[in-house]
């Protein structure tokens, strides 16, 4: 079968197959290349001046003037990290791997990306690790895979989720357990500015908990729901829904 569609990024195709064998798909040219936009408070919305690419797995740096994102060629292969430059437009490869590829959770500083690890050959995830970009370096952040991890404004714990049973562990960098929950379907954590609070997802819900306690968790939104990101300033929280973007005051 030819002319299924394929979306951007992962090159997912659009199709599903019934119970009883029935096949339906969407035809078209695959989206292989899309652009990268900019979307302010009042909604509107600017088209950066960037290539048309198959960008993916974003983080803009901590003093906004950067982007990391993910790219492969549309040939596929393996996955870099390429910086691209908010004012000049200009971007750059800052980390590749000879056998495995790459994309940000986010961007540390300058010379530090949390990334995400995976072997192009079998999609296997490994442990996310802290490279350096002058160093071209992937120190894994745990010695079991774990995923979605998320660093605390002071620097010092990771939050994250053991892979397997979605296990929510708060650990030091040097890999020492501070505390562990189960949460259910939980992924794609992330800590408010000023470290008070942890975002979540658990079972298709967005919910926040207080940090360190995380004892009790308030419902933000219901499903589907999945990658809370906080603003700059914590006073509000983004996530993604079906088919478009929120923003809750927080």
């Amino acid at each position: 079968l030819e002319g299924v569609r394929k979306e951007e990024t992962y090159g997912f195709g659009h199709y599903a197959v019934a119970e009883n064998g029935t096949l339906v798909y969407a035809p078209g040219l695959n989206a292989h290349r899309g652009h990268l936009v900019l979307l302010d408070g009042s909604e509107a919305v600017d088209t950066l001046d960037f290539p048309r690419g198959q960008y993916d797995w974003l983080a803009l740096s901590p003093d906004g003037r950067s982007l990391l994102t993910g790219q492969r060629g549309e040939e596929g292969g393996k996955w870099e990290i390429r910086r691209w430059d908010l004012e000049t437009g200009l971007g750059r490869s800052v980390l590749a791997n000879d056998t495995l590829s790459v994309m940000p959770y986010a961007c540390l500083d300058e010379n530090r990306i949390l990334a995400a690890r995976s072997r192009p050959a079998t999609q296997e995830w490994l442990s996310p690790a802290e490279a350096t970009i002058s160093e071209q370096t992937l120190q894994p952040i745990s010695e079991e895979l774990v995923s979605w991890p998320a660093l605390h404004p002071d620097g010092s714990l990771y939050a994250a989720f053991v892979r397997g049973n979605r296990t929510l562990r708060i650990f030091s960098r040097d890999g020492s357990v501070q505390q562990e929950r189960q949460v259910s379907g939980g992924d794609a954590a992330s800590f408010s500015p000023d470290g008070r609070w942890l975002a979540l997802r658990s079972q298709g819900d967005v919910v926040v908990t207080p940090f360190p306690s995380a004892e009790e968790f308030h419902l933000v939104a219901e499903p589907p729901a999945e990658m809370p990101r906080w603003s700059s300033s914590g006073d509000a929280l983004f996530y993604r829904g079906p088919g478009e973007f929120w923003r809750v005051p927080f």
